[in-house]
């Protein structure tokens, strides 16, 4: 059941969005008692929904539908299956009137009902009073930039009766808002297109058989349209970084961000933080230790801003980064707090195997490498993704607590972890890739043969996790 298309939706709410669909679902169907039986045996799991035997559907079933007002004893599993069907209908139902309930996409609706049935004084009003709603602050995303050109449009070509004069101004306010939205659409195109092209490290791309240069575009925007759009102004700054690769450009959109950073839609806070984290990891991919509290520094902005659990839960990817770059600023007891606090919200099978995992990795950077080991026993290694972050932990402390009577046994848990990833399927292929290089470069230091350069070139060149220490043990022979 654990995966099942409503479960699979559900994990996706914020607490208060599945308080307010339990509400939804007493108010239009308190008399369907299968409904609500079982909404509220599931909702018991959240956040992650994720119990093998009590969500396990001949379990759950038995245990939901042994009721007086069960009628059919027989088949409570296919009732079950046909409830969780029911409930994915109602959660769509849900997130569609939750989308539209007084939003301007609601308003939209309502204006273009308006204008169909001929009501146009009620449309001229029911337009001021969203063009009220969307010009009253700068726009916060991409779709405010749309609806302010919408509804301009809306203005101009839609409702009949304007005088000339009327009609011109309207024209004049329709074509000022459509270049705002094209400058908007084209300089957040024009990020996604330079940072792509870097990603792919492409100087050409392919088109209908033929190499074509790619297309980068040209931007000016002038002063007084930068001032008046601050999204349009961090995308500019962040196309200047992708760019030119200037240090300077990331510290412009940092101080961007936190004077103006409250008035943006968390969707464009994401896109931007995670062009400004990608940055940094490649500044420090080329050694430039500057961008370690830089990283820590936009971490705790994503966190302030409430940007990394805008959905309610925490990525795993994100929140294992905190860590890492709150570790390598040497943040411990800040790092402490957040895995206390955070690693409820985070969107894992087990809050506990992570949590003893992130305090592990926590003395490992400290050096209490006894203190790691000892959170990393009591850890559940069934499952793969917690595995692939212990056993990298387990063989550096090992090794770190120089047993060297272990050195043969190391070698073969090492190489038994690296059978088992080449059978591994549900693991991304990246980190499987930095896993086994890992591996491969723990056998170079357990070998105390190898030529110092060649072995920090190797570790250099490949994506690898644990690499600072890798570093930091082949520098020191």
């Amino acid at each position: 059941m654990g995966n099942s298309k409503f479960i699979s939706y559900l994990r996706r709410l914020t607490p208060k969005e599945l308080t307010e669909f339990g509400k939804f679902l007493a108010h239009n169907y308190g008399n369907h008692e299968a409904t609500l039986a079982v909404f509220n045996y599931i909702k018991a799991f959240r956040p992650h929904y994720s119990n093998e035997k009590k969500l396990n559907i001949d379990f759950a079933s038995l245990k939901i539908f042994d009721k007086p007002w069960v009628s059919d004893q027989a088949n409570h599993k296919t009732k079950l299956l046909n409830t969780l069907s029911d409930l994915f209908l109602r959660l769509k139902e849900f997130l569609v009137y939750q989308k539209t309930a007084d939003s301007i996409e609601e308003g939209l609706l309502w204006l273009d009902v308006l204008i169909s049935k001929e009501q146009y004084n009620e449309a001229k009003k029911h337009l001021k009073l969203l063009q009220y709603v969307c010009y009253e602050k700068p726009p916060q995303s991409d779709l405010t930039y749309f609806f302010q050109f919408a509804l301009s449009y809306i203005d101009c070509y839609k409702i009949p009766g304007k005088s000339i004069y009327e009609g011109y101004k309207d024209l004049i306010s329709c074509v000022s808002t459509l270049d705002t939205f094209y400058a908007f659409a084209q300089v957040k195109l024009a990020c996604e297109i330079a940072s792509r092209q870097k990603f792919l490290a492409l100087e050409k791309l392919p088109q209908d058989g033929e190499s074509q240069s790619v297309y980068i575009p040209t931007l000016h925007f002038s002063p007084d349209l930068l001032e008046a759009n601050p999204l349009i102004h961090i995308y500019y700054k962040t196309y200047l970084l992708i760019t030119t690769e200037s240090s300077i450009q990331y510290d412009n959109i940092i101080t961007l961000l936190k004077q103006y950073g409250r008035q943006i839609d968390t969707s464009e806070q994401i896109i931007l933080i995670a062009y400004l984290q990608n940055y940094a990891a490649n500044e420090l991919l080329k050694g430039n230790l500057v961008f370690v509290e830089k990283a820590h520094e936009l971490n705790l902005l994503g966190l302030e801003y409430g940007t990394f659990t805008a959905k309610g839960l925490l990525s795993s990817g994100q929140y294992n980064n905190i860590i890492v770059f709150a570790c390598r600023a040497q943040k411990f007891d800040w790092v402490k707090t957040f895995i206390e606090q955070y690693t409820p919200a985070v969107e894992t099978k087990s809050g506990v195997n992570t949590k003893n995992i992130s305090l592990a990795i926590v003395a490992f950077r400290q050096k209490e490498f006894q203190s790691a080991l000892q959170l990393l026993d009591q850890v559940d290694t069934t499952d793969i993704e917690h595995t692939a972050r212990l056993k990298p932990l387990v063989l550096a402390c090992s090794y770190e607590l120089n047993k060297i009577d272990m050195d043969s046994h190391l070698i073969s848990m090492s190489k038994a972890f690296s059978k088992q990833l080449s059978r591994e399927k549900e693991l991304r292929k990246d980190t499987i890739v930095g896993m086994r290089n890992f591996i491969r470069l723990f056998h170079k230091l357990l070998n105390k043969k190898y030529d110092k350069n060649q072995l920090v070139n190797d570790i250099n060149k490949s994506k690898v996790v644990l690499k600072d220490w890798l570093l930091e043990k082949a520098t020191s022979k």
